[in-house]
C-alpha cells in the first residue's frame, strides 16, 4: 500500500502491544490499519521497533509522521511493558507526539462483542493465580466495572454469580474448576485471547480524542503487583 492510498490528512497512530509475548504493532489512520505480529523467536528489545519502521515504510511514512503513540499499560510481561514505556517517554519528549497508555483489560474487552450483561477479563498472573477484571455493558459497550484484581481461580469463581462472557489466557487456568457454575459461563473466541496493536490503536484513539493522555515522564507499567526481583 502507497502512500496515495493511505489517509494522508488523518492522524497517523502508532500501537506498541508488549503486554504479551511476542507483541505486535499497528498503524491506523482513519478507517484504514495494518498490523504486525511480531517474531516469536526474536526479543521484544530486537523486534518492536524494527516492526514499526517496516510498517512505515510499508505506508510510506516516516517516524516523525507518527501523531499519537499508543501502548499498552499492563498488567502483563514485566520485560515488555518497560521497553514500551521506554519507547514512550523518549519518542514523548524527543518527538513531542501525544502517549496514551490502555490498561490490557481495556484492550482485550473492546475485542469481545458485548451480548451478555456482564464480562470477566482474566489474564494468566502465573504463580497459580489470575489477574482479573469484571465489566459491565453500558450503551452496547464494555466499561470497567472495578479494578483489576490478583485472585486464584477458586476465589474468582466463587465471586461469580451472573451468567457473562469471559475472555483472557487466564481462562485456561480457570477452566474444569467451577462446577456447576460453568453453564454461566460463555467464553470468547481463543483468537481474542490476546491483546491486538490494531485495537490498541482504536481504543487508544478513542481515549485520546477524549483527553485521556498521559504524562510520559510520570508514565508507568500497571504492574498490579511487584515483580519478583522487587518482592525479593
Amino acid at each position: 500500500m502507497n502512500r496515495s492510498v493511505v489517509e494522508t490528512d488523518a492522524l497517523l497512530v502508532l500501537g506498541l502491544e508488549t503486554s504479551h509475548a511476542p507483541g505486535a504493532v499497528a498503524l491506523l489512520a482513519g478507517e484504514r490499519c495494518i498490523e504486525r505480529w511480531l517474531p516469536e523467536q526474536q526479543s521484544t528489545t530486537a523486534s518492536l521497533l524494527v516492526a514499526a519502521q517496516e510498517l512505515l515504510s510499508q505506508w510510506e511514512r516516516s517516524p516523525q509522521d507518527v501523531g499519537l503513540l499508543c501502548i499498552s499499560r499492563g498488567p502483563g510481561s514485566f520485560t515488555g511493558l518497560r521497553i514500551a514505556m521506554t519507547v514512550a517517554k523518549i519518542w514523548g519528549y524527543v518527538r513531542h507526539v501525544p502517549v496514551v497508555a490502555v490498561p490490557t483489560p481495556v484492550i482485550l474487552a473492546a475485542q469481545i462483542p458485548a451480548v451478555l450483561d456482564e464480562l470477566w477479563v482474566l489474564l494468566d498472573a502465573q504463580r497459580r493465580e489470575l489477574f482479573a477484571q469484571r465489566f459491565k455493558k453500558r450503551e452496547g459497550c464494555w466499561q470497567p466495572a472495578g479494578p483489576c484484581q490478583i485472585m486464584s481461580a477458586a476465589q474468582w469463581w466463587e465471586r461469580l454469580e451472573n451468567r457473562c462472557q469471559v475472555v483472557g489466557t487466564g481462562w485456561r487456568r480457570a477452566e474444569g474448576r467451577g462446577g456447576v457454575k460453568e453453564s454461566l459461563v460463555d467464553v470468547g473466541a481463543a483468537s481474542a485471547w490476546r491483546p491486538a496493536a490494531s485495537t490498541l490503536c482504536r481504543v487508544g484513539w478513542h481515549l485520546y480524542q477524549e483527553g485521556q493522555v498521559a504524562d510520559p515522564w510520570t508514565l508507568v507499567p500497571d504492574y498490579v503487583r511487584p515483580s519478583g526481583a522487587e518482592e525479593r
